[in-house]
């Protein structure tokens, strides 16, 4: 009996950790799949990209470059230093944006791991461990682009969330486990004499 609760047990937590990454990925998918990264301005990034490398390669086989060629390359390369600004621009707000959205959504798992704990406690672990594994993913993608300033305040909400919600889970856990009445009550009274 002992150890068929403990293969139930087993498999219980095995469960639980393959519905987080389950979890975490259809979100990653989803995110990318209706917020995907900005794309146009890396496409004209690669087209004159292309063109510099021609006229760098047709530079090469002739030895030189006539005066129009030197101007129209010079542009072609100012217009290149601008447009990785943008593109750089647009992946920074892209990021912070991908980030916000990822540890908004994990904190709602968490919470509904924290809603459902008591009825459907695999599923509610599953939750808990997808929200953690997003909140993850989230404030990995701050520290890939925008400023410190908000990498610093996604990281510490990131902070916060997941401390609030385990002090949640597991308080609340302990105290049911072990009947202890809550500290707000204060001491049992003294038995009668």
């Amino acid at each position: 009996m002992a150890d068929s609760d403990g293969n139930r047990h087993t498999l219980q937590l095995v469960f639980s950790f393959f519905l987080g990454l389950v979890v975490v990925a259809v979100i990653g998918v989803a995110l990318r799949t209706f917020y995907p990264p900005p794309s146009e301005a890396k496409s004209e990034l690669q087209t004159l990209t292309e063109q510099q490398k021609a006229l760098d390669n047709s530079r090469r086989l002739a030895g030189s470059m006539s005066r129009s060629h030197e101007e129209y390359y010079e542009k072609i390369s100012a217009q290149i230093t601008a447009k990785k600004k943008v593109v750089q621009a647009g992946q920074d707000v892209w990021t912070r944006n991908t980030s916000i959205a990822l540890i908004a959504l994990a904190t709602l798992l968490m919470g509904l791991s924290l809603v459902f704990a008591r009825q459907l406690r695999v599923v509610s672990s599953g939750f808990l461990l997808g929200g953690l594994f997003t909140m993850l993913y989230g404030a990995a993608w701050s520290f890939t682009g925008g400023d410190s300033t908000s990498r610093y305040a996604i990281v510490a909400v990131a902070v916060i969330v997941i401390v609030a919600v385990g002090y949640v889970k597991f308080a609340r856990t302990r105290k049911a486990d072990t009947g202890a009445a809550p500290l707000e009550q204060g001491p049992p009274a003294p038995p009668a004499t």
